[in-house]
């Protein structure tokens, strides 16, 4: 929070949502199942609450439109 970039990825655990308030820039998040499998991809631009993923039990947040 309260970054103008980032550097890499966060991995969240447990979690199964996210929010952007208080930060500066758009995020692209990934939702996680117990397996680290995929089960969610979303862009989340600043002061927005993510609805929560039932199946998801990890979350991982990187800066949006990052190049991997």
């Amino acid at each position: 929070m309260g970054r103008d970039s980032v550097d890499g990825a966060m991995l969240l655990t447990p979690a199964s949502g996210v929010h952007t308030f208080r930060m500066r820039m758009a995020i692209d998040v990934a939702y996680l199942d117990r397996r680290l499998n995929v089960v969610a991809v979303r862009s989340m631009r600043p002061g927005r609450l993510g609805r929560p993923r039932l199946r998801a039990r990890h979350v991982l947040e990187a800066e949006a439109g990052g190049d991997g």
